[in-house]
């Protein structure tokens, strides 16, 4: 899960800067997601 979540963190930082206002909103919303939901 870590690793997986490492890539997907990866991937967002690739993103054009376009699309970076709207990826740190899920960045944010998966920071506040309880940790059950996510794993």
């Amino acid at each position: 899960r870590e690793e997986f979540m490492r890539n997907f963190l990866e991937r967002l930082m690739n993103l054009p800067e376009i699309e970076r206002s709207s990826t740190q909103v899920v960045v944010k919303v998966i920071k506040e997601t309880p940790n059950t939901v996510l794993w």
